[in-house]
């Protein structure tokens, strides 16, 4: 296990549209302590209402944030990305920012997620 004073290890979770119960059956199995952030990413329609955040915290007993403005990272935190925003990690911190890419393709991005993530 890291150092809790260090930036955790960041992993990222990504999924198509049909990818909640892949999603919910991998949280529920995650370790309790491991020292590391994750951040979830599941392609959805803009204008989705997501159940992500509630249906992710029902399964598991790792705290669950919906990522907001910029957010260090906690370890042991699961991180949820909202619907039409895509999230990349910088200089220390997950990050929302506008999705990349044609109106018609998938977000949030999981090729920027894994990226930034590879970059850093």
């Amino acid at each position: 296990m890291k150092d809790d004073t260090k930036t955790p290890w960041i992993i990222g979770i990504t999924a198509s549209a049909g990818g909640l119960e892949a999603i919910t059956a991998l949280v529920h199995a995650l370790p309790r302590q491991t020292g590391a952030s994750y951040v979830i990413a599941q392609h959805m329609l803009p204008s989705h209402k997501s159940l992500m955040f509630v249906l992710v915290a029902r399964e598991t007993e790792l705290p669950v944030e919906e990522l907001g403005a910029d957010t260090l990272p906690a370890p042991d935190t699961i991180y949820v990305t909202p619907p039409n925003r895509d999230v990349i990690y910088h200089q220390g911190m997950l990050r929302l920012s506008e999705p990349a890419g044609r109106a018609g393709s998938p977000k949030p991005s999981a090729d920027r997620l894994f990226y930034s993530l590879a970059d850093e």
